[in-house]
């Protein structure tokens, strides 16, 4: 057979830009390969994931072979080589691999896609080899060609092994690998090179990334630092403990029923979004705007420093703690069933929307602005300072005091079953000076 180097040189520079092509429309678009933990739920069309993988990577094995064994010419000893270790890749790939994996159903869109791949590599490379390169090769390069690849062939499976041990049979839950080449790289599966630099064959699927989704069964640690922005999809059955650096955008999506400790910085717009079932600590540091959305059932301490707009829609059914700083505009929507203290401070205006029902202790120092609305069953404590105007709109079922101070204008709409005592400094209350009732049972 005569070589077609000419289809071959068009349909290898179809692959070589078509890939980075579809990579880049779906990073535009947004969008993830379906597979995986990407895998959408609600695809019905899909198959065992042995019997699909080694259906889709057959075909680099058997087209070679096929072109190998029905070619009229001798095709010498170095061209059958080369042909010899890529085969040999294939048949550890579509006949040995596939029994190793434990993985969840396969989408038969993407199977599809890469049985056209693999046959058309196939093609490529036992055409190119046997009928359209010389392939010659000295003694040297011949013996550092065979080394790497089988450094890369033991590389190769050495990693397979420690991603197939990973997870118990049955489960369906994403880990970081540790060990071998997995403390150098992502993706150690992806190590293959070949004699006289062999031609390259359809990579490996990556190894779970330390900045990507997870589902923990125990104990989970992430200690996480980023230069982009970062999403964080994590689910945890027992503690876990978030140490997080990011310079870009970060969201937190975190659901744990143990013990949370989240020891955050970044430097970008932050989003938390988590649900503990334990106790939660959170200490935060933030230059962009940020935004906690928080459930907890047991005692919640927040530590946090903005610089940026802050929000604060927290649930809680223990005892919470917020020490907190902002430079910009901060809203806290809170609802607590145990003891709350605010130990807050905030260059912006603020907005307090509380509920809880035990006892509540705000001391708080606002340059702007300041809205309280709050519903308090047990005794309760403001201790505040605004450099603007407050309006406090607040029920209390038992003894409530406001120490409080104003350079604008002051505004009280309460109610309370117990006692109250109002010792309160007004830079516009008429008369100046200081107002206070020491007693008033309303």
């Amino acid at each position: 057979m005569e070589c077609k180097e000419t289809v071959v040189q068009v349909l290898s520079w179809a692959q070589l830009l078509g890939g980075p092509a579809c990579c880049w429309a779906l990073l535009c678009a947004g969008r993830r390969t379906e597979y995986g933990r990407y895998a959408d739920p609600r695809d019905r069309c899909v198959a065992n994931t042995r019997l699909v993988w080694m259906v889709q990577e057959i075909p680099a094995l058997l087209v070679p072979l096929v072109l190998l064994l029905s070619t009229e010419t001798r095709s010498g000893a170095g061209r059958s080589l080369l042909l010899g270790t890529f085969c040999l890749h294939y048949f550890y790939r579509s006949l040995i691999y596939p029994w190793r994996t434990r993985g969840r159903p396969f989408p038969l869109h993407i199977a599809v896609k890469s049985f056209i791949f693999c046959s058309l590599n196939g093609l490529l490379q036992g055409h190119y080899l046997l009928h359209c390169t010389a392939a010659h090769c000295s003694t040297a390069q011949l013996a550092v060609g065979l080394s790497l690849f089988s450094a890369g062939l033991i590389i190769n499976i050495h990693s397979d092994t420690l991603l197939g041990n990973l997870r118990r049979p049955g489960e369906l839950v994403y880990k970081i690998p540790r060990g071998g080449m997995f403390e150098l790289v992502g993706a150690a599966t992806r190590w293959r090179p070949g004699p006289c630099l062999a031609p390259p064959s359809a990579a490996s699927p990556p190894a779970t990334s330390a900045h990507e989704p997870y589902n923990t069964t125990g104990n989970a640690t992430y200690t996480c630092t980023t230069t982009g922005n970062t999403t964080y999809t994590c689910t945890a059955t027992g503690n876990a403990t978030y140490t997080c650096t990011a310079t870009g955008n970060t969201t937190y999506t975190c659901t744990a029923t143990g013990n949370t400790t989240y020891t955050c910085t970044a430097t970008g717009n932050t989003t938390y979004t988590c649900t503990t079932t334990g106790n939660a600590t959170y200490t935060c540091t933030t230059t962009g705007n940020t935004t906690y959305t928080c459930t907890a059932t047991g005692n919640t301490t927040y530590t946090c420093t903005t610089t940026g707009n802050t929000t604060y829609t927290c649930t809680t059914a223990g005892n919470t703690t917020y020490t907190c700083t902002t430079t910009g505009n901060t809203t806290y929507t809170c609802t607590t069933a145990g003891n709350t203290t605010y130990t807050c401070t905030t260059a912006g205006n603020t907005t307090y929307t509380c509920t809880a029902t035990g006892n509540t202790t705000y001391t708080c120092t606002t340059t702007g602005n300041t809205t309280y609305t709050c519903t308090t069953t047990g005794n309760t404590t403001y201790t505040c300072t605004t450099t603007g105007n407050t309006t406090y709109t607040c029920t209390t079922t038992g003894n409530t005091t406001y120490t409080c101070t104003a350079t604008g204008n002051i505004t009280y709409t309460c109610t309370t079953t117990g006692n109250t005592t109002y010792t309160c400094t007004q830079g516009r209350h008429k008369g100046g000076g200081v107002r206070t009732i020491p007693r008033c049972q309303i």
